[in-house]
């Protein structure tokens, strides 16, 4: 059964919750530490992982109302979110600095104060390796570490993407082999992020939590906890089902990337504006959702999370022809831009190598200080090995290291070195293109740059 709550039910679902809750506590047969109420924890929520999920997801749980334990193995990202060092949309920014130094924030390195916690929820990265296949170690390692460190009363909600039945493999079943009972010692669900990095429009609030419980009780304490930082939660009947419903979600903005960028080859081809054609279809009021192509994917979730449904489903030889297929060309998408950016300086009399090259932004989207997977890197490694003299220009990024280990730094004067070529890969908010000149050759992978009259497209 699924079932839809708003806020204004869940304050009779809490007040329920409270009498079943507090001091009703099964001994821990692990021989564990244990907690008979609530209160006997120090922290209503640890946050294991402060990374672009967990550290927002700390805040939203911290300006709720909760007492916080956020919990990162890494001293130097403990110690940059001390400084406030960290990339954070306005809002988030401001909880950080309110809250950073309260009694009701810890930062630290100690795993073993996940065990003074009530509920533990668990944000670390879920990459994918070169050949494409799930990096499981990180997953892994969090997940024993919850278990390790479980003890009875206590709430472990996975959020980080992953395969289908990882939270029973990962978590229910080494409790079990603990000696806890999930659903009755400890409660156990998977509830998948859904933070859009730099997103000001949809705070954490404003994000409906999918949650799928091993037993209903697991789901109603989920409801408790996550309910009381957002506006609106869905349960279904599992786990799996919450699993499947992340990568759905992924899999289905891949799929549509790939069909934009197909479109906009075939636009080119017929010498039509891809962009006046997408904005057109999305005047429609319904059956349409627009999908804007580029120069590729990055992040942590369109490059990565397809495959973790892609391998499982290999693993149980089921075909996903689709899919498969919507993920080749994305993964494809950053050496059309380079192939796209060789001819038009032929068409110039340039040869490829040898030419000066400016990629502007390296960050996988706008206004984010992040380039994890982003098609840039890629991009720029191309432009290299090819034998042309690429540079980069983005003020959020001081140096980027390529895939063959070589370092670049970003150019403080882009338009100082007269570049053959400028490829727009990302425009951020307040990025200054007024040194873009008529005479200059500029190949706009991100559709957007329409002030530019002389640019070509991908």
């Amino acid at each position: 059964m699924e079932l839809t709550s708003t806020r204004q039910q869940l304050s009779e679902q809490r007040a329920r919750l409270a009498l079943s809750t507090l001091g009703t506590v099964t001994e821990d047969r692990s021989g564990a530490t244990t907690a008979t109420t609530f209160t006997d924890f120090d922290y209503d929520v640890a946050i294991l992982g402060l990374g672009y999920v967990g550290l927002p997801t700390a805040l939203a749980y911290r300006a709720a109302g909760h007492r916080i334990a956020g919990i990162d193995v890494s001293e130097q990202r403990v110690a940059a979110i001390r400084r406030g060092d960290v990339d954070l949309i306005p809002s988030d920014r401001v909880l950080l600095e309110s809250h950073r130094d309260s009694d009701g924030l810890l930062l630290t390195t100690d795993l073993s104060a996940l065990r003074r916690a009530a509920a533990v929820i668990i944000c670390v990265p879920t990459p994918v390796s070169d050949d494409l296949s799930p990096q499981l170690g990180i997953l892994h390692s969090a997940c024993m570490t919850a278990v390790t460190n479980a003890v009875t009363g206590q709430l472990i909600v996975l959020t980080s993407t992953t395969y289908v039945g990882c939270t029973e493999e990962l978590v229910v079943q080494p409790l079990r082999d603990r000696g806890m009972n999930p659903g009755e010692d400890v409660h156990v669900v998977f509830s998948p992020e859904r933070i859009d990095p730099g997103n000001v429009q949809f705070g954490h609030e404003a994000v409906p939590r999918v949650i799928g419980g091993v037993s209903p009780a697991c789901a109603a304490r989920a409801v408790d906890l996550l309910g009381s930082a957002v506006e609106q939660t869905h349960v279904v009947s599992s786990p799996g089902h919450a699993e499947m419903t992340k990568l759905l979600e992924n899999t289905f903005r891949a799929v549509n990337i790939a069909l934009a960028n197909e479109f906009a080859d075939i636009c080119r081809e017929l010498d039509l504006d891809v962009s006046a054609v997408i904005d057109a279809a999305a005047t429609k009021p319904y059956g349409f959702m627009k999908f804007t192509p580029g120069p590729g994917v990055g992040g942590h979730c369109i490059p990565c999370d397809p495959h973790y449904l892609l391998w499982q489903l290999r693993r149980q030889r089921v075909a996903a022809p689709m899919i498969t297929q919507a993920m080749h060309e994305i993964s494809h998408r950053p050496g059309r831009v380079v192939d796209r950016a060789k001819d038009l300086l032929a068409e110039n009399g340039i040869p490829l190598s040898g030419a000066r090259v400016l990629v502007v932004g390296v960050a996988y989207k706008p206004n984010v200080a992040d380039a994890r997977e982003s098609p840039a890197i890629e991009i720029l490694q191309r432009f290299w090995s090819a034998g042309a003299l690429s540079r980069y220009y983005d003020p959020l990024f001081p140096s980027v290291t390529l895939p063959d280990g070589h370092t670049l730094t970003s150019v403080p004067n882009p338009g100082a070195n007269e570049p053959d070529i400028v490829v727009l890969h990302t425009l951020h908010r307040d990025i200054d293109l007024s040194w873009i000149t008529p005479k200059t050759l500029v190949l706009d992978t991100t559709y957007g740059a329409t002030d530019i009259a002389h640019r070509s497209v991908l």
